[in-house]
C-alpha cells in the first residue's frame, strides 16, 4: 500500500513538474529546463510503468515466472536509475557552463539538449544491459505447503551478478559523480596559484 501511494503522489508530483514548464513555454527555453523535463518524464514512465511489474515480480512467488519480464523489469530499472544519474550530470554541466563561460553557454540549444538526452538513454541502456543476463526467476523452497517449490525474481548469485553491479557501479553512479567533482575541483583552484603562472 505504501509503493502505490508513493507511485501516485510522485507521479502527480512529477506531471506538475512537467505542466509548469510546459505551461510556461520554458521547456526549450535553456539546457536545464529540458533536462528537469526529460528528468520528469524518467520518473513518470520508472513509476507508471515499471512500479506494477516490480511490485509483481519482486513480492509475489509463483511456480514457474517468466524469466523475460523479470529480466525486462530488472533492466527497465537500472535503466531509468542511470538515465537519472546522466540528467542530473546535464543539469550540473549546464550550470557550470553558465557560471563559468557564459558566453559560450548561450550557443547550447535545444537540440543540443534533445541529443544529451537521446545519448544518457542509450548510454543507460548499454550500461544496464549486463542485468538481462544476471537476473531470472530462482526456485525458492517455502514451506507454504508440504513440498512445494516456489520462484522469486533474484539476481544470479556469482560473477554474472558481480559483474552486472560492477559495471552498473562504475559507468553509472561513480564515473557521473567523478566527471563532475573534476570540473567543480578545476575551477576552484585558488587564485594565488593561478595568477602566479
Amino acid at each position: 500500500m505504501v509503493d502505490f501511494l508513493l507511485a501516485v503522489l510522485g507521479v502527480f508530483a512529477n506531471c506538475t513538474v512537467c505542466g509548469v514548464l510546459l505551461r510556461q513555454k520554458r521547456l526549450v527555453k535553456n539546457f536545464s529546463n529540458f533536462h528537469l523535463f526529460n528528468l520528469s518524464l524518467t520518473d513518470i514512465v520508472f513509476r507508471l510503468a515499471l512500479t506494477p511489474v516490480l511490485l509483481t515480480i519482486e513480492n509475489i512467488a509463483v511456480k514457474h515466472g517468466s524469466n523475460a519480464l523479470c529480466k525486462l523489469g530488472a533492466f527497465g530499472t537500472y535503466t531509468t536509475l542511470a538515465v537519472t544519474f546522466t540528467l542530473l550530470l546535464g543539469i550540473a554541466f549546464d550550470r557550470y557552463a553558465h557560471i563559468v563561460h557564459p558566453i559560450r553557454a548561450r550557443y547550447i540549444t535545444w537540440k543540443h539538449s534533445r541529443n544529451v538526452v537521446l545519448i544518457s538513454w542509450l548510454y543507460a541502456g548499454a550500461c544496464s544491459s549486463p542485468f538481462l543476463y544476471s537476473m531470472r526467476y530462482v526456485k525458492e523452497d517455502w514451506n507454504l505447503t508440504a513440498d512445494a517449490e516456489y520462484e522469486l525474481c533474484l539476481s544470479t548469485f556469482g560473477p554474472p551478478f558481480q559483474i552486472s553491479s560492477s559495471v552498473f557501479l562504475v559507468f553509472c553512479v561513480l564515473g557521473p559523480s567523478d566527471i563532475n567533482g573534476c570540473g567543480v575541483r578545476q575551477d576552484f583552484k585558488s587564485p594565488v596559484a593561478a595568477s602566479s603562472k
